[in-house]
Formats: C-alpha cells, sequence, structure tokens
C-alpha cells in the first residue's frame, strides 16, 4: 500500500461517537493545510465557476461535461448528485477537475423515469448517493476498472438498489428518482441531523450502524468538507427505520459506544492490509483501489497527498464468515435477496 494511504489511516483522529438509535458516527478531524489547493462542488456552483452538462444535445447516459472557468480545481466527490438535464446522475469515482479545464467524467443515472431536458445545465442537488448505492456502484467500478481500464458502472444495479430504497423507505416517485425519496425524507432527517454536529476542523466521518461499519469518508481540506458535512449525514440518515423518527436522540450509551469503537478500529486494521491497484484518474492525480479481507474502498492521490478515502464493508466484518472480499459480498446480497 502506498505509504501516504497507510499512514493517513494510521494516524485519522477519530472524535466522540455521536449517536442517534442504532447509527453511530465518528467525526474525524485534522489540520487544515496552509493553503486551500481545491474548492468543493458545491462551493464552485455556487459562486459560477463551474458548468456541469450533457456530453453533447443528445446525451449520453454514462458521461458530464464539466468546465471549470475558476483558477482553482474542484474536487466532485465519489457519489455526489447533479440534478437537472436529461436525467439526475452520480459521480462514479471522485475527480479532481484541475482549472480552466474541460473534462469528460464517468457517472451513473439516479432517475430512471426521466430522458427529457428539465434545465439546460446541471446544479449540485444537495445530496450524496445512499451508502448501498455508493458501495454496489464502487464494487462494480472497482470490477471494470481491473478487466477494461473503465470507470464505468453497472447502471442496471444502481437502479436496483434505488428501487430497493423506494421499497423500504415506501416512497413513490413518478421518474424513479433517488432524490425524490431525500425531499419525502427531509422533515425527519432535519431533526435526526441535530444529533451529528459538525465539529470544528473535521474532514470526515466513519459510520458504524448495529456495530457494523457502514461507510467512511474523508477529505483532506477540512474547508472542503464543511459543504459536505450534511450531504454525508443524510445519505445515511435517508435509510434509517422509520421507527427512529419518533424517538429522541440516543446518547451516552456507553456500552454501545465502546463496541462500536472497537469494531471501528479492527476495520482500520483490516483496512491497512488492503491490496491496491492503481488507475489514472480522469482528473488530477491516480485513482487507488483498495481491497482488503472485509473492507473495500478507494483513494484519490494527487501530488504524494490524499485527497479522499472512502471505505466500504464487503461483507459483515465477523471473522468466522467463510467468504471474503467482493466474492462474499455478492453471494451475501444474493443471499438476502432470495
Amino acid at each position: 500500500m502506498l505509504d501516504s494511504i497507510y499512514n493517513l489511516l494510521d494516524s485519522l483522529h477519530l472524535e466522540n461517537p455521536q449517536q442517534y438509535d442504532t447509527l453511530v458516527i465518528f467525526p474525524i478531524t485534522g489540520k487544515p493545510p496552509s493553503k486551500r489547493t481545491y474548492l468543493s462542488l458545491s462551493e464552485a456552483m455556487a459562486s459560477g465557476t463551474i458548468k456541469v452538462k450533457e456530453v453533447s444535445k443528445g446525451g449520453s447516459v454514462p458521461e458530464l461535461l464539466v468546465k471549470n472557468k475558476g483558477d482553482m480545481p474542484v474536487l466532485m466527490l465519489d457519489g455526489e448528485e447533479l440534478s437537472g438535464a436529461k436525467q439526475n446522475r452520480i459521480l462514479n469515482a471522485t475527480i479532481l477537475v484541475d482549472a480552466k479545464s474541460r473534462l469528460v467524467v464517468p457517472v451513473s443515472c439516479t432517475e430512471r423515469g426521466r430522458w427529457a431536458y428539465q434545465t439546460p445545465t446541471f446544479g449540485d442537488s444537495g445530496e450524496i448517493a445512499t451508502t448501498q448505492v455508493r458501495q454496489r456502484k464502487t464494487l462494480s467500478v472497482t470490477e471494470n476498472l481491473q478487466a477494461a481500464d473503465s470507470y464505468r458502472s453497472d447502471q442496471g444495479s444502481v437502479w436496483s438498489e434505488i428501487h430497493d430504497l423506494e421499497e423500504r423507505t415506501q416512497v413513490r416517485s413518478p421518474s424513479s428518482a433517488m432524490r425524490d425519496v431525500y425531499e419525502a425524507r427531509r422533515k425527519r432527517m432535519t431533526v435526526q441531523m441535530d444529533a451529528f454536529p459538525r465539529h470544528e476542523n473535521q474532514c470526515g466521518l466513519a459510520v458504524v450502524v448495529s456495530n457494523e461499519l457502514r461507510g467512511l469518508d474523508w477529505v483532506s481540506d477540512p474547508q472542503a468538507y464543511v459543504h459536505l458535512h450534511e450531504k454525508l449525514v443524510r445519505s445515511y440518515l435517508v435509510d434509517l427505520p422509520d421507527r427512529a423518527a419518533a424517538e429522541s436522540p440516543s446518547h451516552g450509551n456507553e456500552a454501545f459506544d465502546k463496541f462500536a469503537t472497537m469494531r471501528l478500529h479492527d476495520v482500520l486494521k483490516d483496512l491497512k492490509s488492503a491490496q491496491e491497484t492503481v488507475h489514472e484518474s480522469p482528473g488530477l492525480g491516480q485513482d487507488h483501489r483498495l481491497q482488503a479481507q472485509y473492507t473495500f474502498g478507494s483513494a484519490l492521490v494527487w501530488e504524494n497527498g490524499v485527497v479522499h478515502l472512502v471505505a466500504f464493508p464487503s461483507e459483515t466484518q465477523a471473522p468466522e464468515r467463510p467468504r471474503h472480499g467482493i466474492a462474499g459480498w455478492r453471494a451475501r446480497r444474493r443471499n438476502r435477496n432470495a
């Protein structure tokens, strides 16, 4: 494993856990860089320095065209959603778009029932795909990178996860749009967000649900993370069972927090032993794909530093399970859906 990734995993600073029902979030804090080297997508869109549109008038489902007119690179995070144009999309990987540049980026559709212009260009939807959608997408993108050096996803599996989300939340969208589920549950999520305030200098989070890792995200700039925090937290809250909506936030469950902490440290130890493949990113830097025994993910590395790290469970973290890695994750999904 690249030293910068290993050292990052070895030095992540976890703050005290925050909890709502069975959802536990460990804020990750870090020291701000002496100088900002990139902006978040939300910042760039708010300032008008970045434009995203279809690659042509007719459009192409797995690709979008990005124009960065600004003087700084822009970070587009894996799973971040863009809304408008012919249909809503999410980023297939974390991409750093260079200043003063044009770039075609790989995306997946999150709105199955629409293929018609809603707006000329895309806007920031304010959301990041659920952890299940990101996990499934990341899995297929990793497989396509290894097989064909392609950042395309399995679009069918993304739609399947969004359909499952609609079923679990009992939200029906006219165009099967993931964003419609978020909108329908926004009121309850606003109340739940109170349990997860952003720490000063927070630059990431690790999420444990029922004592199992659901996901981990870290970015190198806490100022960029300011614009990602609520997006990331909502990507977990949107799928929290409805029974939690009527309950007040749960705090101070010392035994629960201790066990969750132990689980998370086991996950970080596992991730440090990951096998690694390196691919040229569509934008700046290199995309490192990580596969450990019980976890997998990716890291964007630019100028010898990690810009973004994301990790997911490849299966339950119980060591007695006989199947490991991507194959085990697929088998578990088949069993769950049987």
